[in-house]
């Protein structure tokens, strides 16, 4: 990073020599277009920006460009532009507006940002000879001229006929006696009849400033070499319109290079033949981040052998800037050491054996590298090694242990298996699991002559409570197959009549399929003409949605309570219960344990509905 108003530890970028410093600045040229066609001019670009970050990963790091008010980007009309303007219009006041792209000037960061400048005005420095005569071959202007014109850019106008009138573009007067001046080059012709009129401007030309901060937003992303910068600067334009009593466009640009030194071309010569300022094949960045990457830190180790026993150890380290490569480790200690011989393989696997008949302790180094690519300047490796310690002494001895592990069922219950099982150092369960869930319960509403909604979301507290939770529905996959897997499905059963737990008190209810109503006796199977009935809430009145199946975060009863280590099961898409509907599934290898299911219920109530307590089942499957 460079520049003003630059914060601390910021990198001055300034080029060797740069004439412009702090700002760094760049030469666009740019073709004319309409009373400018057939021509081209050069407009310069100084920035005075920072990067928003001082250093970054050579790769995926995003940052900006910042600059201060009144200073980040400024514009430039050189007084090779403006001494033709004035021969020609000679205007009391000079505008610039320029749209610039940002972005990496060799590639070593990629995003753009897309400048616009607002419409700068400025009085003209400049001003206006006319009656002016020479000879061709001259470099003697006789007119006018006073010594404050010594070191300004003279310039017939760019409408003569040949343009300027047989004044090289670029001439600078370098001397003035008794209003002759001499310039720096000679004439290519006569001047017209009566003279010329000729126009002046500083060599300098107009800084048009920017009253605004810049601020691009992390649009740029690293994309270099560590121990390189990620460049950002000027690298193109798509116009400048110059502004001097009309308006004159000229587009497209071309970066030529960066501005450090005097011009030695011109402005308004015809397209092709403009010689430019100092170009380089990759000019300086306005701003930089340095690219660095930190080292994967090798992780210690101790292995114990027994005495002409053998082994193995697998490297480790801990990720730097970048991920350890598992194949990017390298032994720094030849084979053997002392008794012990060691070879390394591929994942980091050391194999080791000796032959030592006492007690002996060696070591083995060991760098590790990350995953950084060759054209980002990587791999990059440790320098520190780090250090396996070992240990042979007795021979060990031992001691194998098993565990069988027998299948169980696929349960479906409404209470979670901590409610039946006390542990798995218990395995005769306490009691069952819970295969009548207690009612669960929507608010109550008021007929209002409108349809209504109501809405229940399992797992908290709407609803009387269903096992650990208020609803909710447990899938214990206990079969231990690796191949196992199972969807959970609903569908809308008739409510059994009766009086007790999950029954419809109304007889008349016996066998319907659907939201029946337990308080109106017969009048629950009444059926209007055109087939309705108002005793009823037809099972598609009710959608389920808002599904999760996740895997069991608790566990059993302490202290044998680890959460069930498979992924979440997949919620499927739910629906409205007009048929089966498919609520969550879990694949092969990833099907056993206990799974919580939850979801939200909406209920719609016509109408026309009779009041009264209705009551309804649903019925889960597991397979």
């Amino acid at each position: 990073m460079i520049g003003l108003s630059a914060p601390a530890g910021a990198v001055n970028n300034n080029p060797a020599g740069n004439p412009t410093s702090p700002a760094v600045s760049y030469e666009l040229d740019c073709a004319g277009t309409g009373a400018a066609a057939g021509s081209t001019a050069p407009f310069i670009a100084s920035t005075v920006i920072n990067t928003t970050t001082n250093s970054g990963a050579p790769t995926g790091t995003a940052f900006g460009a910042v600059g201060p008010a009144g200073g980040a980007i400024s514009l430039v009309m050189s007084g090779a532009v403006v001494a033709p303007l004035n021969a020609a219009l000679n205007p009391p006041t000079v505008g610039l507006q320029g749209d610039l792209t940002l972005g990496s000037t060799d590639g070593s960061a990629t995003g753009t940002y897309a400048y616009t400048s607002p419409s700068m005005t400025q009085p003209n420095p400049g001003g206006q000879l006319t009656g002016v005569t020479y000879s061709s071959g001259s470099n003697q202007l006789t007119g006018g001229f006073t010594a404050a014109d010594i070191g300004q850019i003279v310039a017939g106008s760019p409408t003569a006929s040949p343009p300027g009138a047989g004044i090289p573009n670029g001439s600078v007067i370098i001397n003035v006696v008794a209003g002759v001046a001499t310039i720096n080059t000679v004439t290519t012709g006569p001047n017209t009849a009566g003279g010329t009129t000729v126009g002046l401007a500083p060599a300098a030309g107009i800084t048009f400033t920017d009253p605004n901060a810049l601020a691009t937003g992390n649009v740029f992303t690293t994309n270099g070499v560590t121990g390189h910068t990620a460049r950002i600067g000027v690298i193109g334009a798509s116009q400048f319109t110059l502004t001097a009593t009309l308006a004159i466009s000229f587009t497209p640009c071309s970066p030529s290079g960066w501005f450090g030194a005097t011009p030695v071309g011109s402005p308004l010569l015809p397209q092709g033949t403009l010689t430019g300022y100092e170009s380089l094949t990759a000019p300086p960045a306005g701003a930089f981040v340095n690219l660095a990457t930190t080292p994967p830190s090798p992780n210690n180790q101790t292995v114990n052998l027994g005495e002409g026993g053998s082994g193995s150890v697998t490297l480790t380290a801990a990720a730097g800037t970048y991920p350890v490569d598992p194949n990017g480790f390298t032994l720094v200690s030849p084979s053997p050491q002392g008794s012990l011989t060691f070879s390394l393989g591929a994942g980091g696997l050391v194999s080791l054996s000796n032959t030592a008949s006492s007690p002996e302790i060696d070591h083995i180094l060991f760098n590790a590298c990350d995953t950084l690519s060759g054209a980002h300047g990587g791999p990059v490796c440790s320098t520190t090694p780090g250090d396996i310690t070992v240990n042979i002494g007795t021979p060990p001895v031992t001691q194998p242990l098993s565990e069988q592990v027998n299948a169980g069922a696929l349960v479906l219950s409404c209470n979670s298996p901590s409610n039946y099982v006390t542990g798995n150092n218990t395995p005769t369960p306490v009691g069952n699991p819970l295969l009548q869930c207690p009612e669960f319960q929507f608010q109550p509403i008021t007929l209002d002559g409108l349809e209504q909604q109501v809405t229940a979301t399992t797992g908290n507290t709407t609803g009387n409570p269903s096992g650990g939770a208020p609803g909710t529905i447990y899938i214990s996959d206990n079969r231990g197959d690796p191949n196992g897997q199972w969807s959970l499905t609903a569908s809308f059963i008739a409510t059994p009549v009766g009086a007790g737990s999950g029954q419809n008190p109304n007889a008349s209810c016996g066998g319907v399929i659907a939201f029946c109503n337990s308080s109106i006796g017969l009048s629950a199977l009444n059926t209007a003409t055109n087939g309705a009935h108002d005793g009823q809430i037809a099972p598609n009145y009710l959608v389920v949605s808002g599904i999760s199946c996740i895997a069991d975060p608790l566990g059993g009863p302490a202290p044998y309570n680890p959460p069930n280590l498979n992924p979440d099961a997949t919620p499927d898409a739910g629906g409205a219960f007009g048929s089966t509907v498919s609520l969550c599934h879990a694949l092969q290898h990833q099907s056993g344990g206990t799974f919580l299911f939850n979801a939200t219920y909406t209920l719609t109530i016509p109408e026309s509905v009779y009041a009264g307590n209705y009551i309804g089942s649903v019925q889960y499957l597991v397979s």
